[in-house]
This record gives C-alpha cells, structure tokens and sequence, in this order.
C-alpha cells in the first residue's frame, strides 16, 4: 500500500525538480536540432515561438 505514494513522490521530485534544473543548465542545448532538420526549417522559413517585431539576435541575446 505504501508503494503508490512512494512511486508518486519519486516521479514528482524526478519531473518537477531536477528535470528543471537539468534544462536551466543545458540553457539552449535544450533546443538543439540535427543539421539537415535546421536546414530545412530554414528554408521552409519556419520559426517557433518568434514574436512579431523581434529579430533573431534579439531573441538570442534573450534567452542566452
């Protein structure tokens, strides 16, 4: 009976916790695409989470 709350505790601290902390240290390796996939975004001219009126270098310096 005491294996549901201990599983429940353990993916909470896991999910809530360090996999915060592991993505704020990674920084924008979080966000790293495959060469080819890169490319192709860019030729497409596909860009998520842009906002209008803000250039690539601003948002760069943003999150960096």
């Amino acid at each position: 009976m005491g294996t549901a709350p201990t599983i429940l505790v353990d993916a909470t601290l896991i999910r809530v916790v360090l996999l915060a902390v592991a993505m704020r240290l990674a920084g924008r390796g979080n966000w790293w695409a495959p060469g080819p996939l890169r490319r192709l975004h860019q030729r497409l001219g596909l860009h998520e989470g842009v906002e209008s009126g803000k250039t690539a270098e601003v948002l760069q310096r943003e999150y960096a």
